[in-house]
Formats: structure tokens, sequence, C-alpha cells
């Protein structure tokens, strides 16, 4: 879980130091949130380019991993920062929504 202001700078400047993040590998997949760095530096261009490079962006969203046949919810949220760019706040009730009664993991920038 990549837990905000995972880059810093424009999309397009950015290509060649992001491209080694196409590599990371996790068991149960790689997951991000937003931090302020990806407003300030192109949120919509970021939020398109990150799942290219096999990252999972959990804005105010969640997953539900199994391990071990044991159901954990990963929730991130977005950052404080998003009112600024008219964009969704931090919202960790619709984070969870639907989730099962389970154990949570949230993940925050901040």
């Amino acid at each position: 879980m990549l837990t905000g202001d995972i880059v810093d700078g424009a999309t397009v400047k950015r290509e060649k130091d992001i491209a080694p993040l196409k590599n990371l590998k996790a068991t149960y997949g790689v997951s991000g949130s937003a931090g302020n760095n990806e407003y300030y530096s192109g949120y919509d261009a970021w939020q398109k380019k990150l799942p290219e490079l096999g990252i999972h962006m959990l804005n105010n969203s969640h997953i539900i991993l199994s391990i071990n046949q044991t159901p954990l919810v990963l929730a991130g949220i977005t950052d404080p920062v998003a009112a600024q760019f008219r964009k969704p706040v931090p919202n960790v009730t619709e984070a969870l929504e639907g989730t099962p009664p389970v154990r949570d993991g949230l993940s925050s920038g901040k």
C-alpha cells in the first residue's frame, strides 16, 4: 500500500522516473491513495497514469482481500488538500461503505 505522495511533478516530466513503479510486485496487488503531491502535480493525470503502472488507487474506496481465507478490508481516503482542487475530500464513511464486518485497514497520506 502506497500511502500518498507517490509522485511529485507533472506526468510528462516524470515518465522515466516513475517507470520502475510498473515493476512493483505484491502478493495481494499494489494499491495506493492520493496525497497532497498528487493534487499539486496534476491529480487527474496521475489518477489515469498510476493504474497504468499497476497501482490500484483507493481514494475514498476500498478493496477486500482474502488472506488465509480471512477477509481484510483495505481502504484509502483522499488528502484534505483535495478541497482546494474541487476534488472529493477525505471520507472514511464512503471509503468503508458496503464493507463486511471485518478488521479494517485505512490508508491516508497524512
